[in-house]
């Protein structure tokens, strides 16, 4: 009797051994794919909630120069020359309100050139509506002015460098 391994034909291939690497093939080709898709979701949500934050802290650096402009317009005095005038001698009261308006100004450009730290415009503003108040930056301590940020407490040293020197008790 002939061996029958020897005379037999090899069978086809079956479905999954023809088909199974491709399968496999596939399978990663689209897991590849699903893996860059959430990379790329992940990132768009972080560039929004960045956005997000931005657009929060511009909202509220906005406020709170708002409410600096009310005062403006509450206390006219105070935002002009005439402020230069005041003094803790004449009206203890109203130079403490003089004393809160300008800590309210440097609080609201503290707040607008943190989040517009590259606005010329801003700068140019602050620069304008703190040399009225030059003579009560003079007058105060420096060490008052190191609760604000750099930008504001530099320009506040520069217009200190510039003030005429007290002449001391003789």
């Amino acid at each position: 009797m002939p061996d029958e391994q020897t005379n037999t034909k090899p069978s086809a291939p079956s479905w999954p051994s023809r088909w199974g690497n491709t399968a496999q093939i596939v399978s990663a080709i689209a897991s590849t794919l699903g893996i860059g898709f959430v990379l790329i979701q992940l990132s768009t949500l972080q560039k929004t909630e960045e956005l997000r934050q931005k657009n929060v802290a511009e909202s509220a650096a906005r406020q709170v120069y708002m409410s600096y402009g009310e005062a403006a317009l509450r206390y006219p005095k105070f935002a002009s020359q005439l402020s230069e005038t005041l003094s803790a001698q004449k009206d203890p009261v109203e130079y403490e309100q003089y004393k809160l308006f300008v800590g309210h100004m440097l609080f609201a450009y503290d707040e607008m050139l943190g989040v517009f730290p590259d606005s010329a415009e801003w700068k140019k503003a602050f620069d304008l509506d703190i040399a009225i108040h030059t003579k009560y930056i003079c007058s105060e301590s420096p060490e008052q002015f190191d609760q604000y940020y750099a930008p504001v407490r530099k320009k506040l040293m520069e217009i200190r460098k510039n003030c005429p020197v007290q002449a001391g008790p003789k």
